[in-house]
């Protein structure tokens, strides 16, 4: 294998890694918004955040990670802060 050949190897590499953390990332975000559906009923669409957080944990994800996908969920307008510490989806997401 000569060097080109070595560093082609590599670039591809690094692509693949970075779609394998990407698509980690949205598994992670469907896990978490999964947790939240089940967390949300009829007649109390709004939910405490530390309930996600609690549940979330109980599912694998650490206090850090819940955090962060929280917000990239409500970068992504998929949930936003209804009140300090209470969280409402934007709309009805099904799985």
């Amino acid at each position: 294998m000569d060097e080109q050949e070595f560093n082609d190897l590599l670039r591809q590499q690094r692509l693949l890694a970075g779609a394998i953390m990407q698509e980690s990332s949205m598994n992670n975000k469907i896990k978490l918004l999964d947790i939240i559906n089940e967390l949300v009923t009829q007649r109390n669409k709004k939910i405490h955040i530390e309930s996600v957080i609690v549940e979330a944990v109980n599912n694998g994800f650490t206090e850090k990670e819940t955090y962060d996908l929280l917000e990239e969920l409500k970068r992504d307008h998929l949930v936003y802060e209804t009140t300090p510490g209470f969280l409402q989806r934007t709309k009805d997401i099904k799985f």
